[in-house]
């Protein structure tokens, strides 16, 4: 705990941080499509962030990693509760608008609980460990933008700024920072024209900051024997590389990939090059070797910019199919370390961290022993305390038997949920199922007729109402 004249809890530090965040500026702006742009209250929106943070980052985020938020937000006269399926929360908006407002003046400073906040932002810098750290960073970006009906989601000048503060507090580099802005921008968030001049000008810090790369070799005959020695099919072959790494190309990932190539049309007439490409190279053992030059070439030829979207590709690849294969971790490692040297920061633990806090994704480890790989089995039934409830089912298919034609193969299987809110499927062995689970819980709403609402929901939200409405059959 730090040593200040009265200490600050955990619980008190986060709950304070985020409600500055969504109290700093209570203006919402939207763009209209002649372009101008339109301040108005934001009350409404203020409202739902409120009830963010008291549902889904309370309740459903940090609770089951140990912290709870609870009494810290009943002490500042936000209560909430659910009537069935529908969740409420009440709180006095002008209260915690004075409160966690962005103080003008001395005079109104005296109002806030301005040095509690700032308070809270060294604690958390100083004293929360890092996966509860990229939670709550996560979740500051979540309250960041505003979200507009009508027109869609925005991030304010005053949010960037203040982002960016905090994530200098918490010892996140400014690449670090600029990635986590790109990501709400691929999110679909605009940004208010000062905010835009406010990222241009940190990119273009970011770059002239950056010490030029030591050249390894800039001869890349292997590349140029088969055609790839652009940004663009190097890009794409490498993308291609992490959809095959587990060795199936998995429908998940070949969307994803259409959806990034989409998004930039300059890749698309290397796809066919690539596709040329790796028919040639399987057929003449020289893959393995291609794919280090391609790594390589990255290295010595792109700028970080351009590493970032391709890293945020790539992990867009491995997330599609909800499994974080051994071979896709080894890919990205592998591209990771020869990165970093050119972005300044530790590009693998970075992507990792994200992929496992925001999708509850793992990577499975490529190395591990025959002892650690056996007993699945046995790790899950040393931690059945964990399970906060589980529902069985019998589910089907097709199977093709050589010789004694087609039949249909059922087997029962378990949807768990743990206390961490994770979900997984296990077959009637004890084993967990093989493939993504999401499509397993969208066949069996579909199989058994269940009510559940599955637009914009992840895996977890999913698993714990399918549970809920099998259950009540």
């Amino acid at each position: 705990m730090s040593k200040n004249q009265h200490s600050i809890s955990d619980e008190q530090s986060i709950v304070y941080t985020l409600l500055r965040v969504i109290f700093l500026d209570v203006n919402g702006f939207i763009i209209k499509p002649d372009g101008k742009e339109e301040k108005y209250l934001n009350k409404n929106g203020i409202t739902k962030k409120v009830a963010y943070l008291a549902r889904y980052i309370c309740e459903e985020g940090l609770k089951p990693n140990g912290i709870d938020l609870s009494k810290v937000l009943s002490d500042l006269e936000i209560a909430y509760y659910y009537e069935g399926d529908n969740f409420f929360v009440k709180h006095n908006y002008v209260d915690l608008w004075n409160k966690f407002t962005d103080p003008k003046n001395l005079s109104m400073a005296l109002l806030t609980l301005s040095a509690e906040v700032e308070k809270s932002i060294g604690h958390i810098g100083e004293n929360l460990n890092e996966k509860i750290k990229i939670m709550v960073s996560d979740y500051v970006l979540d309250l960041s933008y505003d979200e507009h009906p009508e027109y869609g989601r925005t991030l304010k000048y005053t949010n960037a700024k203040y982002l960016k503060y905090l994530f200098e507090q918490w010892g996140f580099s400014l690449d670090e920072y600029l990635i986590q802005i790109d990501g709400l921008i691929n999110w679909g968030v605009t940004l208010e024209s000062s905010a835009t001049q406010f990222i241009t000008e940190l990119k273009n810090d970011s770059s002239t900051t950056q010490s030029p790369p030591e050249k390894k070799e800039t001869n890349y005959p292997l590349l140029r024997k088969y055609n790839l020695e652009s940004h663009e099919t190097v890009t794409v072959f490498l993308l291609d590389r992490m959809i095959m790494a587990d060795g199936k190309k998995e429908q998940s990932e070949s969307i994803a990939f259409v959806k990034i190539t989409l998004n930039k049309p300059e890749l698309i007439p290397s796809i066919m090059i690539v596709s040329d490409t790796i028919d040639k190279a399987i057929n003449h053992e020289n893959l393995d070797e291609l794919i280090d030059s391609a790594i390589n070439y990255v290295s010595n030829e792109m700028n970080s910019e351009e590493i970032k979207y391709l890293l945020e590709h790539l992990a867009k690849i491995i997330i599609a199919d909800e499994v974080f294969a051994a071979s896709e971790n080894e890919l990205l490692k592998k591209c990771c370390d020869e990165w970093s040297g050119v972005l300044g920061w530790d590009a693998y633990a970075t992507l990792t961290d994200i992929i496992k806090v925001k999708y509850d994704i793992t990577a499975e480890n490529d190395n591990a022993t025959e002892s650690d790989k056996t007993p699945k089995t046995e790790k899950q039934i040393a931690s059945e305390d964990q399970v906060a409830d589980s529902a069985t089912v019998i589910s089907g298919k097709m199977v093709e038997v050589e010789g004694d034609g087609p039949f249909w193969n059922e087997q029962e299987f378990t949807i768990k949920r743990f206390k961490d809110n994770s979900i997984q499927v296990f077959q009637e062995d004890g084993t967990p199922m093989s493939g993504s689970v999401k499509a397993f819980l969208l066949s069996i709403i579909k199989q058994y007729s269940l009510d559940v609402e599955i637009e914009k929901k992840n895996t977890r939200t999913i698993g714990k109402k399918v549970i809920e409405a099998l259950n009540r059959k």
